[in-house]
């Protein structure tokens, strides 16, 4: 079996992981709205196999929904209405500052693959699912991974939290070339105001002692 994986030296998850979290789900407490046919309850009447309820027959409606045995029973028209099942969007904030790059184990390196299950799960399910990098992003570093929706995506999330990784560990290097330059200024600002005070007054003391 050959599933969706990373690119790169530094994978989140192998395969036989990818499998396990397959067989979990994402749950909500309430029936949301979706944007397409999915597996989740919606509070929208819709077309699957789950009977919700009956309604009145209005004009207009599609005469292939009446309830023919509930009109045999009433003489009123009814129509059945069904429970409509559509996907989720599953919305995940990672926090990418440089705080989170320490520890063992890495903190960032966990929150990434918290982030990376989480996704998947959502994925195999038929949900969508968007991440947003909150943090030291970088310049050109695409902060957010907009909505993708199936397993067949899973590849494309786990290459987009590896380079958020990577993006951290290059902010982190350049955090630490400015940190040097820095305290280099301040060491040479040093100097060259200790070289425009000329000598100290014991200095100058003792050379007029001399003459």
């Amino acid at each position: 079996m050959t599933g969706p994986q990373t690119e790169g030296p530094a994978p989140l998850f192998d395969e036989a992981f990818l499998r396990k979290l397959e067989r979990l789900a994402v749950l909500s407490r309430r029936a949301l709205a979706g944007q397409m046919q999915g597996e989740r309850r919606s509070p929208k009447r819709g077309q699957s196999v789950e009977f919700a309820d009956f309604r009145p027959y209005a004009p207009g409606d599609d005469f292939r929904r009446i309830d023919w045995n509930a009109y045999a029973r009433l003489e009123r028209f009814f129509l059945k209405l069904f429970v409509e099942e559509q996907d989720l969007t599953v919305h995940v904030l990672v926090d990418t500052s440089l705080s989170m790059d320490w520890g063992e184990p890495n903190k960032l390196r966990f929150g990434l693959r918290a982030a990376g299950a989480l996704g998947y799960v959502a994925l195999a399910g038929l949900d969508r699912v968007t991440v947003t990098a909150l943090g030291a992003s970088g310049e050109g570093s695409p902060a957010y991974f907009p909505p993708h929706r199936g397993k067949q995506q899973a590849n494309a999330l786990f290459q987009f939290l590896v380079g958020l990784e990577a993006r951290v560990a290059e902010l982190e290097a350049r955090w630490e070339e400015e940190r040097a330059l820095v305290a280099q200024i301040v060491e040479l600002r040093g100097a060259l105001f200790k070289d425009a005070a000329g000598p100290s007054a014991g200095e100058s003391g003792g050379n007029a002692d001399e003459q």
